[in-house]
């Protein structure tokens, strides 16, 4: 994990924020990994909270035979060994998530040929779509989500494709297949915006207050509930809840 450079080619930063380790030392059979899946569905109901195996030096171990360790950035900006409470943070998604690939996200999604195992670049990448989709990903995302984060805060993304609160669908598919843009230029923040951004984080850094997550926000989010009860989201009734995503990309 890395710092936004805005003066870089690809935008990131020599610095690390975290260096991120797995590895997988073990491939359980299909019946296992079902049962597995059975499993936390019943400690789920039960209350149960996720459990890892785990040592300080080796990381934490999850029943699918993977192995995640971390480091992250001390009050001085120096690596230290993540605590337990921080690597449970990315058991959360590498463990508990069912939209992975195999507990992973990178590899279902990686540029298909020897681009695939390269530094991530943006430049030069088409926003393609989703397997089995014929819309591009991110289009698809901004047109569901109305915004172009998880809380509709990025005001810059917002000035740029939603002129007057209305999606510029066109402007989007500039970076689709054929079009004349890409993701860089789709999803890059200003220069100003970027420095911002590694600025709030560094505020966290700071604070070593990464209890309620790492991802930085220039403002405190509007979009969001500040009290959540049992019940419905409503999101189903009111046409908004979408069950066709993939995690698969059509790169071909």
């Amino acid at each position: 994990m890395r710092y936004v450079e805005p003066d870089a080619p690809a935008l990131l930063s020599t610095r690390l924020k975290e260096p991120r380790y797995s590895r997988k030392d073990e491939e359980p059979a299909d019946d296992r990994v079902r049962n597995f899946y059975a499993e936390e569905q019943e400690k789920k109901r039960r209350g149960r909270l996720p459990a890892f195996p785990c040592t300080p030096e080796l990381g934490l171990n999850n029943e699918f035979g993977w192995r995640l360790q971390g480091f992250i950035e001390d009050a001085k900006g120096r690596l230290r060994i993540q605590t337990l409470e921080e690597r449970v943070y990315c058991m959360g998604c590498h463990t508990n998530l069912g939209v992975t690939g195999d507990q992973t996200f990178a590899f279902p999604r990686k540029v298909q040929g020897r681009d695939g195992w390269r530094k991530q670049d943006l430049r030069g990448l088409p926003d393609v779509p989703q397997a089995g989709h014929a819309a591009p990903e991110t289009a698809t995302y901004f047109e569901c989500v109305q915004g172009g984060d998880e809380f509709r805060a990025n005001e810059e993304l917002l000035a740029r494709f939603f002129p007057n609160g209305v999606l510029d669908l066109p402007a989007v598919r500039r970076a689709a297949p054929g079009g004349d843009r890409d993701l860089a230029w789709l999803v890059t923040p200003s220069r100003e915006r970027a420095l911002q951004l590694d600025k709030a984080y560094q505020a966290l850094v700071r604070k070593q207050a990464f209890a309620r997550g790492r991802d930085t926000l220039l403002v405190p989010p509007a979009n969001v509930h500040r009290a959540v009860e049992n019940g419905s989201t409503e999101l189903e009734t009111t046409g908004r809840l979408y069950t066709d995503g993939r995690l698969h990309l059509a790169w071909e």
